[in-house]
C-alpha cells in the first residue's frame, strides 16, 4: 500500500487503526471504500463499504468473502433515503477533499445525518479555505468534533521531492527498505505537531455526540434491490 511510504498516509492510518479499535459493536460503513480500502480496520459487527463503482465493490467482496461485509453502490451526494441517526460507525478517508465544494458539503451532510446519535463520524479534510464551511457544516449535527491535524512541513517536503502526480516519481524506490523506514520515521514526527492547525495541510475530524439528542434508527436496506447476495443498490432508486 503507498500509504506506507507516504509520511503523511502512515500517520493518518495509524491513527485511525487506533480509534476504530476501540469500537468494536454495530453498524460501520465505509464511505467511498473503493476496493473497501479500510476494511481491515473495522472490528464491527457488520461492514458496509459503500462506493459509486461497482467493479470496486465487487473487488472488496472478492478479497474479504466474509458473512459480517457487504456492498452499497451508492453516490455519496445522493444519501436521501438512508435513514437517519442509525449508523454506529461512518469513516469517510481520502476521498471528500476531492470533491468540488458544493458536493463536498452535501456529502458531508448526508454522513453527518446518517451517523447515530451516539455514534462517531471520522473524515479527513484538506485544511484550506473551504475546511471551515465544512467544519460549520459537521457542528451542525454534533456537539463534540475533535480535529488531529496532519501532513506537517516535513511530511509535506517528503512528498514534493518523491510523489508526482499522485504516484512515486522513482517507481524503483516504492518498495526500498530504507523508503519504507524513512517515511515511518517522518511519520512519528507527525505526533508532535498534530494539534497545530497551522503547521499542517490536512485534518482528521472525529464527530460524536449528536445534537439535540435524536432517537436511534434502525439501519434497514432490506427495501432496496440487490444486485447478487452480497451487494444492495441505492444508485438507481435515489435522486
Amino acid at each position: 500500500m503507498n500509504f506506507l511510504v507516504r509520511p503523511s498516509k502512515c500517520f493518518l492510518f495509524d491513527a485511525l487503526e487506533k480509534k476504530l479499535n476501540k469500537i468494536d459493536r454495530g453498524i460501520g460503513l465505509d464511505a467511498a471504500s473503493a476496493g473497501f480500502k479500510n476494511r481491515w480496520m473495522f472490528k464491527t459487527d457488520i461492514y458496509y463499504g459503500l462506493d459509486i463503482s461497482l467493479p470496486a465493490i465487487k473487488e472488496g467482496i472478492k478479497n474479504y468473502n466474509l458473512e459480517n461485509t457487504f456492498g452499497v453502490l451508492a453516490d455519496l451526494e445522493k444519501l436521501n433515503k438512508l435513514p437517519e441517526n442509525s449508523v454506529d460507525l461512518v469513516v469517510s478517508t481520502n476521498t471528500l477533499y476531492h470533491l468540488p465544494s458544493e458536493k463536498r458539503l452535501k456529502a458531508i451532510n448526508h454522513l453527518s445525518r446518517i451517523t447515530a446519535p451516539d455514534g462517531l463520524f471520522f473524515c479527513d479534510l484538506i485544511y484550506d479555505h473551504d475546511f471551515q464551511k465544512a467544519y460549520e457544516a459537521i457542528s451542525g449535527y454534533f456537539k463534540d468534533i475533535e480535529i488531529i491535524y496532519y501532513r506537517n512541513m516535513l511530511s509535506g517536503f517528503y512528498e514534493k521531492v518523491f510523489i508526482k502526480n499522485g504516484s512515486f516519481a522513482i517507481k524503483s524506490i516504492v518498495g526500498s527498505k530504507v523508503i519504507r523506514l524513512t517515511a515511518w520515521l517522518i511519520s512519528r514526527l507527525e505526533y508532535f505537531t498534530c494539534r497545530l492547525g497551522f503547521l499542517n495541510k490536512q485534518a482528521l475530524l472525529i464527530c460524536k455526540n449528536k445534537k439535540n439528542n435524536p432517537i436511534k434508527n434502525k439501519f434497514d436496506l432490506s427495501g432496496f434491490p440487490k444486485l447478487g447476495d452480497k451487494i444492495i443498490n441505492l444508485y438507481e432508486d435515489i435522486s
